[in-house]
């Protein structure tokens, strides 16, 4: 048996990147970014108003007041879009657009709601400082500038850098590809006819949801029952084309826990058996050549505990993630924990905040209390017990921002 970290070391310790490939920019959201991009040109790449409003020279407005209007003429309008040749000439102004550029001469910007004017006059009752409602040319970025660095997932935030970068095609990691086998005799596809003893596969499609969130590919190879030559067949079959293989029941050692036999038999290298928590216990990595093989515990609470401590990780090390994960938050305890366990617990939680502060709350109960769930309380042996506001250590899932 093993802790958390040593397990999650071990397999990270075998583990390769993924492969980097030039992605077109409109398909590569969410995916990771392989490369540094840099600036292609100052951004802005010109002098531009904030707003729609008056471009001048302040100086022309030096004395303006209530009781001294001023009075410029107006030589024209700039939209946006439009070139930056114009010239401003003393006592003039240009009408502007909110993008637009500046005109040669004008240092500063007077709001159309803080003038007024008619045909090709404009009156200005207040003075303004220069550069006053101007976005400068390099402001944002220099040419050059690091922009977006490697190792970044694609966001809103991140797409819109690299549309103003240039960037058609851009360096990424391919997804882990990620096949998941449930074993267990009792276990029957959606569909299926539900004899007595039986239940439905709910374990493959939540490691399949789990698996997309942290930017991997599902693949489903089936079910199988507990026959080491069946799930021994299914893995073969698909593990050339695969990066990581998940399986969840028979990774404990009952009469019908047969996951060791198998990656054994399949020459996969055992890395450890059990982990030192609860849920989760049960739960065997192994690895053959550059593939990692985790053998997940049948109960749904174990089987999601550990893919979010040990295969989380794992995908977002295979896409070059360069945020470390599985960081504990402090969190606030809405409710109680008894505490006193004898081994580190991990609690489904539901996060939230309240009055700026993380709060959590304990999902307890089987299948229902999966709903909402966005954390794990963290639960160190032997300590607690827990009450209302006491603080609790929680790993917010999936980047979840508070």
């Amino acid at each position: 048996m093993v802790q958390v970290k040593e397990a999650l070391f071990l397999i990270l310790q075998k583990s390769k990147k993924t492969p980097l490939v030039y992605q077109d920019l409109e398909e590569s959201p969410g995916l990771v970014l392989g490369e540094d991009i840099k600036a292609d040109r100052d951004y802005p790449p010109f002098n531009r108003s904030r707003m729609d409003g008056f471009a001048l020279s302040t100086g022309d407005l030096k004395n303006a007041s209530p009781s001294n209007p001023v009075t410029l003429k107006v030589k024209g309008i700039i939209p946006a879009g439009s070139d930056d040749s114009r010239e401003l000439n003393k006592g003039e102004v240009f009408k502007i657009m909110t993008g637009a550029p500046l005109p040669r001469g004008a240092d500063g910007v007077v709001p159309l709601e803080d003038s007024s004017w008619q045909e090709d006059r404009a009156r200005f009752i207040y003075k303004i400082e220069a550069g006053s409602n101007i976005t400068f040319q390099g402001e944002e970025l220099r040419k050059g500038e690091i922009t977006v660095r490697k190792g970044i997932p694609l966001g809103s935030g991140e797409m819109v850098l690299l549309a103003m970068a240039g960037k058609k095609k851009v360096k990424v990691y391919s997804p882990p590809r990620v096949g998941i086998l449930v074993t267990g005799e009792e276990v029957v596809n959606i569909g299926e006819n539900l004899a007595h003893g039986k239940i439905r596969n709910t374990n493959g499609f939540m490691l399949a949801a789990q698996t997309k969130a942290k930017g991997g590919i599902p693949s489903f190879l089936g079910l199988s029952g507990d026959r080491v030559e069946e799930i021994k067949g299914l893995i073969a079959k698909n593990l050339p084309y695969l990066d990581v293989i998940l399986t969840t029941g028979g990774a404990g050692g009952g009469d019908y826990d047969l996951i060791e036999e198998v990656f054994s038999s399949l020459g996969a290298n055992i890395l450890f058996r059990q982990l030192l928590i609860k849920p989760g216990h049960f739960t065997l990595g192994a690895w053959k050549e550059d593939k990692i093989l985790v053998g997940l515990s049948g109960s749904p609470a174990g089987a999601f505990v550990s893919f979010e401590l040990l295969v989380g990780p794992l995908l977002k090390e295979m896409q070059g993630h360069n945020k470390e994960e599985g960081n504990f938050e402090e969190a606030r305890l809405k409710g109680y924990i008894k505490g006193g366990f004898s081994q580190d617990r991990y609690l489904k939680g539901k996060a939230f905040v309240d009055k700026g502060t993380i709060r959590v709350e304990a999902k307890r109960g089987g299948i229902t209390s999966f709903v909402g769930v966005n954390s794990l309380i963290y639960i160190p042996r032997g300590e607690g017990p827990f009450r209302e506001g006491d603080r609790v250590k929680v790993i917010l899932i999936n980047g979840l921002s508070l």
